[in-house]
């Protein structure tokens, strides 16, 4: 295994876009969602990015690459069509200890990309370590059906009802038995069928009433 898995905290980080296209678009969606300053050097801008760069969501830094913008960054991404500017978007960052990843050239990459299925805090990835793209992409295709709406709502819950047993300060091996019971319990069948009766039962009868789906906040359609 030549890639060590890891997931990036870029939260008010500096994230720098060289490319304004298609992928430099998907590339700047995902970071804003993972909360980034993102910042984009390119030509000619998608649609998407104009109406990003307008609403002051993406700082547009202009048309043309300089390595002065590299300075205090977290990662830069190269995503032009131009290969030997993006050997040297790679190279300006890897002097600089910056973290760097060219598009569809791993060979040019300090980290690379994987393909992912995202469902609130829950994040399943697909990595072929860059040898096929297309199929990581393939996989990932074939198990959004898997992951449905429901492990976003259950992750939410398991996440509430967390935070309030460990308050408790109480032996760590009962709440490792409370946790384990949820998981291996029906509970996120019940919530994709909507079985609120079921679920709220489960809670009230293993936590207690201040378990209760409205006492945890927890919406189950």
């Amino acid at each position: 295994m030549r890639y060590y898995p890891v997931l990036l905290d870029v939260r008010d980080q500096r994230c720098i876009i060289v490319g304004a296209g298609a992928v430099g678009e998907r590339k700047a969606v995902t970071l804003l969602n993972c909360r980034a300053k993102v910042e984009l050097i390119g030509k000619i801008l998608s649609s998407t990015l104009a109406d990003l760069v307008k609403e002051h969501r993406v700082k547009y830094l202009g048309n043309q690459y300089n390595d002065f913008y590299l300075e205090e960054a977290f990662l830069v991404i190269a995503a032009t069509d131009d290969s030997a500017l993006n050997y040297r978007i790679a190279e300006d960052a890897r002097r600089r200890g910056i973290l760097y990843n060219t598009v569809d050239r791993p060979d040019l990459c300090s980290f690379i990309v994987p393909s992912i299925i995202n469902r609130g805090d829950l994040i399943v990835a697909f990595s072929t370590s860059g040898k096929s793209p297309a199929f990581a992409k393939k996989l990932r295709m074939e198990f959004e059906e898997v992951f449905g709406k429901e492990y976003e709502v259950f992750l939410d819950l398991m996440g509430r009802i967390r935070e309030r047993v460990l308050c408790k300060s109480q032996d760590s091996s009962k709440n490792r038995e409370i946790f384990e019971q949820l998981v291996y319990s029906p509970v996120l069948g019940w919530i994709k069928k909507g079985d609120v009766e079921s679920l709220d039962n489960l809670l009230i009868n293993l936590l207690g009433e201040e378990y209760s789906l409205k006492e945890l906040g927890i919406t189950v359609r």
